[in-house]
């Protein structure tokens, strides 16, 4: 049926008013995704979007939310009732929010596909391995060296999962992944799981370490992965590791000065 009308469409675009097709398709696909029925809503949306080259942002942002949908539904495996409550907002809240939202609501999804994460024993062993991994290319980054092989294996990282979704939403610049990995790290230590918020921190400074920043950007970096620095070390039983943490730390930012430095550098001198 749908190509069918498209086909009219194209044939005889006189007989329709755009603007009020592509309302009406839009229409369309919104009511079939609040059923449930998100199949159906993607191939309408693809059968039209062509047809509306002069609204494909429009068409583009609603493509976004029904890949999120039809990933969260079916990838993550998430009650559909669920996912259509936190993304009954998406016309008005930004990509994060609708991430800080979901872990806030169901936080068990960062333990999707490493559950292991939950275990006490295999986290620590896990949260150390993950700490050599990073601690080595973030020192390889400070040398001035790229990404290289490492004889340490990084374990499956929680959140993984999250951070597909992330990218579906068009979370795509270095502080906006910063910023869902913030909301990781967070919603781990609220399920209980601080070795996985530890990890989480351990590759919010890698991702810091290897990005370009201007001056600006910079100090948002710096705020943002500080402040989750110090957010992990109040949880931290492992002397090692929260020395390690504050070393890297203060090595990376040792140009920026504030109470959040000023933190690190107690917590650094009262670990030793």
């Amino acid at each position: 049926l749908f190509g069918v009308l498209r086909d009219i469409m194209q044939i005889r675009p006189s007989w329709f008013c755009l603007n009020k097709a592509s309302a009406a398709v839009v229409s369309c696909i919104r009511s079939f995704s609040l059923q449930g029925h998100i199949e159906t809503a993607l191939s309408c949306h693809d059968t039209f979007a062509p047809l509306f080259s002069k609204r494909s942002d429009e068409f583009d942002f609603i493509r976004r939310y029904l890949d999120a949908l039809q990933f969260s539904t079916f990838s993550m495996q998430l009650d559909r009732h669920l996912v259509m409550s936190v993304f009954s907002q998406f016309d008005s809240a930004s990509p994060i929010d609708l991430i800080r939202h979901l872990i806030e609501i169901r936080p068990e999804i960062l333990l999707l596909g490493c559950e292991f994460w939950r275990d006490e024993n295999s986290a620590a062993n896990a949260c150390a391995d993950a700490s050599n991994y990073f601690s080595f290319q973030i020192h390889e980054s400070l040398r001035g060296n790229a990404v290289v092989e490492a004889s340490h294996v990084l374990p499956p990282m929680p959140g993984a999962l999250v951070m597909q979704l992330a990218n579906i939403l068009g979370v795509a610049s270095p502080h906006e992944l910063l910023r869902a990995k913030r909301c990781m790290a967070s919603g781990a230590i609220q399920f209980g799981i601080p070795h996985a918020a530890v990890a989480v921190v351990y590759s919010m400074l890698c991702d810091c370490a290897f990005s370009n920043q201007d001056e600006h950007q910079r100090e948002d970096f710096y705020c943002l992965v500080i402040s989750s620095v110090i957010m992990v070390l109040g949880i931290l039983d492992d002397v090692m590791i929260k020395m390690d943490l504050c070393k890297i730390s203060l090595r990376m930012f040792s140009t920026n000065h504030s109470p959040l430095h000023d933190t690190l550098l107690e917590t650094f001198m009262e670990s030793e």
